[in-house]
């Protein structure tokens, strides 16, 4: 990744590790990020080479332990080869001393991954549901989290792939033990990954190119379900314009906070997941207390009365658990693992 606002160019110690590379002259030193607070620590300088269109380029490298992806050419970089950055073709062209080499821009939203860290040692007794402290190198946002390989799958935990808020470099996850044996996690492991929203999901609520004739003529009949989850929604705004401006939008589309109905879609094409030979994966309920068990109950009546779901008598089974919504209540969630 190109940094204009990088002075020096920097490589991810776990990236080096898959490619051959010259040895690594140790020198710790110490930097300071862009947000002037972030602490950036280099172990050493190492030169690599970097091949665009079969033309090799070369640059020494800080190495850090940490790095929000796997690579960053700074400004030696780009003064080196007289980079061009050229935004309004979504090209960059590096120059070297008898050829230019071309290459298109990507989305950075879709490769940058930064690593959360527990803040601080945390245990968890068996089948206890907790909200762990999480620390990144992001200072403010709203991010996608998601949980580390090792704490899912080798751990055995769950954690949800969640759209958290990161306060001054903190955030907090729900993380829930399933098992019959406690999990005592260290400060400062790496707990999983938040990546940055894609760009791209433009609602259309706001385009002036979308058709507004559709729902204009359309009288929309509010039911009281529908009010009052569109008041609830907008209670906190206290700026009047923008109040009235945002319900006439909601009232608008008043169906979408319609919950007394359910709307199914059925559809004539069959689902069928090949298996091949292999036996029905069956996986033990996990342990619940007298209240959960009650709202899991509540909760798959409701979904059996709204016929979203229908009473099956297979041989596949996948446990089910609930994680607690900052709100209070439950989200409900199976788990195929």
């Amino acid at each position: 990744m190109f940094d204009s606002g990088s002075t020096k160019s920097f490589i991810n110690q776990i990236a080096l590790k898959r490619i051959q590379h010259l040895s690594i002259h140790f020198n710790q030193q110490h930097y300071v990020m862009a947000d002037g607070h972030t602490p950036f620590e280099v172990i050493g300088t190492v030169r690599i080479f970097i091949e665009m269109n079969h033309i090799k380029t070369n640059i020494l490298v800080g190495v850090v332990n940490s790095l929000c992806t796997d690579c960053i050419l700074g400004m030696d970089y780009i003064n080196k080869y007289k980079v061009n950055l050229n935004n309004k073709q979504k090209q960059v062209q590096v120059y070297t001393a008898s050829q230019k080499i071309t290459r298109p821009m990507e989305d950075p939203s879709e490769k940058i991954r930064i690593i959360c860290r527990t803040k601080k040692s945390e245990y968890l007794h068996s089948y206890e549901e907790k909200q762990l402290k999480i620390i990144s190198q992001v200072s403010f946002g709203q991010l996608l989290f998601s949980p580390a390989y090792h704490i899912t799958h080798i751990r055995g935990l769950i954690i949800p792939h969640s759209l958290i808020s990161i306060k001054n470099r903190t955030a907090f996850i729900s993380v829930y033990n399933p098992t019959a044996k406690p999990c005592y996690l260290n400060k400062n492991i790496i707990i999983g990954i938040v990546t940055p929203l894609s760009s791209n999901n433009v609602s259309t609520v706001f385009d002036p190119h979308t058709n507004n004739n559709s729902d204009d003529d359309k009288p929309n009949s509010l039911n009281p379900l529908g009010k009052q989850h569109i008041d609830s929604l907008i209670t906190h705004i206290k700026h009047q314009q923008q109040l009235t401006e945002l319900k006439a939008v909601l009232d608008k589309h008043s169906s979408l906070f319609d919950t007394s109905k359910t709307t199914i879609t059925e559809t004539s094409t069959p689902h069928v997941i090949c298996t091949g030979n292999n036996p029905p994966t069956t996986s033990r309920p996990y342990s619940q207390t007298i209240d959960k068990q009650n709202a899991t109950f509540d909760i798959i009546q409701q979904i059996l009365k709204h016929k979203q779901v229908r009473e099956s008598h297979s041989q596949y089974s996948a446990p089910v658990l609930l994680i607690k919504k900052r709100e209070g209540s439950y989200r409900f969630i199976v788990d195929y693992r």
